[in-house]
């Protein structure tokens, strides 16, 4: 199933095999995948210390599109939204659910042992490393992606 292989995406862009048909596809799948895991709205926060969060994954998303960016242009520099979203839609699905799994059993632990009251540590990992720690991996993998697709000539 190409959806969750970011690998075979690769491979059909670099050859030029990817049809119409499983572009729109893909980027059907990222707007669902935004329904699912997109974040909440910063008018939503309920506290100071939740704008700033929110505030700060948007920067490192934002420097995460500009480092996938020059990787792309220091390659061949064509269709680089093309590839950013075919590319973005596997490897979404694998980190953030991922993500959403780890982080599942996390709050279950968690409220095993502390029930509503974890300490400050725990809730640091919860809501700060995990969500950023899969923010960086995700770019990772899509820069690493990019190079592979705009490094290596067509076949």
């Amino acid at each position: 199933m190409l959806i969750l292989s970011p690998v075979r995406v690769a491979s059909a862009l670099r050859a030029g095999t990817l049809g119409e048909d499983d572009k729109v596809r893909l980027v059907l799948a990222w707007a669902a995948l935004q329904v699912v895991f997109g974040a909440r709205s910063v008018l939503e926060a309920r506290s100071w210390t939740e704008v700033v969060l929110m505030l700060l994954y948007v920067v490192a998303a934002m420097a995460g599109i500009v480092r996938c960016y020059r990787t792309n242009q220091a390659g061949d520099g064509r269709a680089f939204i093309e590839r950013f979203v075919c590319l973005g839609v596997p490897s979404s699905i694998w980190i953030f659910g991922g993500n959403l799994l780890l982080s599942s059993v996390l709050a279950a632990m968690l409220r095993a042992k502390y029930g509503n009251r974890p300490p400050a540590p725990a809730l640091f990992t919860y809501l700060i490393v995990l969500p950023f720690g899969s923010l960086v991996i995700y770019f990772a993998v899509l820069q690493r992606l990019l190079q592979r697709v705009a490094s290596t000539p067509a076949p």
